[in-house]
């Protein structure tokens, strides 16, 4: 039998123990605020039907902060996701030495930025960049391997569901060496 509705407090509850099920999880491979409030609200819905029921729980913050009806609170407070023209921000951009200038470390070389899809498995972790547009790490995507990516590809590329690839504000800088190895480990356990 299918529900059309759920109760309140059970999706309540449900949310609850979703978020209890991924904080052991919340510092790898981090997600933006919305990018953890799509997955969190994915599991309470079926693949179809996400989008009609999605609009029967009107303003999200609102429910689930238990305003009442009319009165929303304070408006909550969120950073746009590090996407697009800020995918690479000034700061990400000082930590990136030039492009060349770690060979001499090979895998040793600390990747310092992160970027993902929030709606994919694939991950670009950079070592170097040029200043303007390539960029050098590990990509971890249908392979496991080192190249070279354009910053300006991945601004524009978006992921099968349509979301933008992202920075990771919670990434810390790992070797190239860790990161292949910590790939290659996942991959041989699925």
């Amino acid at each position: 039998m299918m529900r059309d509705q759920i109760d309140k407090e059970e999706a309540k509850e449900m949310i609850q123990k979703r978020l209890e099920s991924i904080l052991p999880y919340y510092q790898e491979d981090t997600q933006t605020v919305y990018g953890q409030l799509f997955e969190t609200l994915a599991d309470l819905t079926d693949d179809d039907g996400a989008l009609a029921e999605l609009q029967d729980l009107g303003n999200i913050a609102d429910w689930l902060l238990g305003h009442p009806e009319g009165d929303t609170g304070p408006e909550p407070e969120f950073e746009p996701p590090p996407t697009g023209e800020n995918l690479l921000d000034p700061v990400s951009r000082e930590k990136l030495p030039p492009l060349y200038s770690s060979e001499e470390l090979g895998l040793d070389a600390l990747a310092q930025v992160k970027f993902f899809t929030p709606d994919s498995s694939w991950s670009w972790f950079i070592s170097e960049y040029d200043g303007e547009d390539i960029m050098f790490g590990l990509v971890v995507g249908h392979e496991i391997e080192l190249g070279y990516v354009s910053l300006a590809e991945l601004k524009s590329v978006k992921g099968p569901m349509g979301f933008p690839i992202e920075r990771d504000l919670y990434y810390e800088p790992k070797t190239l060496r860790e990161l292949m190895e910590k790939h290659r480990q996942e991959r041989q356990g699925e």
